[in-house]
């Protein structure tokens, strides 16, 4: 399986579960006052985290961000950043969330952290109706990996990220699909299912068919990233999307629009296959980039609507 393919697995399986998650996860949430009182994001963008990278052991975001001098008088900082969250119940008693931070040291790495936090309502900072969350874990996902998705799902939190070949540099674009679970033990964060430090890799069994969780899905499968194209050339993916739509357009070096439409793919019922032509022209070879999307019937209001963007070599008309 190539490894376009093993990314667009993964993307499929987080979108699902990061659709699913943020929406309000299992039935057994809570669904008390609690919970209606906890938007998500904001406590989470001033949440305190745990971090290896201080000596103090945690860092508090402001916005969502921490800086600090990496050392007394250095203009190197300690960077850490709020990336991919979930919401969702990790331990039956109260609502939580999964997060990722990205630390980046003043050196050359650039790491991945998930964190499980649990709502303190009466914690240090909360305001008369906020909701303060403690970082109860962390485990290091990796140096210069990419996150695809979060999701909390069955008391676990399910991260699909791509990584390197085992050995392989860390200037090598990561494109190994990888999915890892983790679930609060005796009050830590542990790993769990067996996958060790590697997760496992997705495999076959997510295919574009209605064993996928219900979600918006936007993958494009073919052509593949780098690819050289003409004009004629088809495309084709998995989708579910809002009435079934997805609308795609081709842009140039200088992203004016040489061609655009739109098709069927999967909706209410399932992710579908999609397939379409795009005729345009060209008198020089040139990148050039296909976008494959939803798109935004709530007008900015509900999560941002599914998109997959390929870059593509165009060759000019023959």
């Amino acid at each position: 399986m190539s490894n376009r393919m093993r990314a667009a697995i993964v993307l499929v399986l987080a979108a699902g579960l990061v659709v699913a998650a943020c929406d309000g996860g299992d039935d057994s949430l809570p669904t008390d006052g609690e919970w209606s009182t906890y938007p998500g994001l904001p406590p989470l963008k001033r949440a305190t985290y745990l971090t290896e990278s201080l000596p103090a052991g945690q860092a508090t975001l402001e916005d969502g961000q921490f800086r600090a001098p990496a050392a007394p008088g250095s203009a190197a900082e300690i960077v850490i950043q709020l990336g991919e969250w979930a919401n969702g119940d990790l331990d039956g008693e109260s609502a939580g969330s999964a997060a990722i931070t990205i630390e980046q040291t003043g050196g050359s790495g650039t790491f991945y952290f998930i964190h499980a936090l649990l709502t303190d309502p009466g914690g240090e900072n909360a305001g008369d109706d906020a909701v303060v969350l403690r970082d109860v874990g962390a485990v290091l996902l990796g140096d210069r990996i990419r996150i695809v998705g979060v999701a909390i799902a069955n008391r676990e939190i399910v991260v699909a990220l791509l990584d390197r070949p085992p050995g392989a540099s860390f200037a090598e674009e990561p494109t190994v699909a990888v999915t890892r679970r983790f679930a609060l033990e005796g009050g830590a964060l542990a790993e769990v299912g067996g996958a060790g430090n590697g997760g496992s890799t997705a495999g076959e069994a997510f295919a574009c068919d209605t064993s996928l969780p219900a979600a918006a899905i936007m993958i494009v499968r073919s052509p593949q990233s780098g690819e050289s194209v003409a004009s004629g050339f088809e495309v084709s993916g998995c989708s579910r999307a809002f009435e079934g739509g997805v609308s795609w357009r081709l842009l140039d070096r200088a992203g004016e629009t040489l061609a655009r439409g739109a098709t069927i793919g999967g909706g209410v019922d399932g992710p579908r296959p999609y397939a379409f032509t795009v005729e345009c022209s060209t008198t020089e070879r040139q990148l050039g980039h296909l976008e494959v999307f939803e798109e935004d019937i709530s007008d900015g209001q509900g999560f941002p609507p599914s998109r997959d963007v390929v870059p593509l070599v165009l060759e000019p008309d023959s």
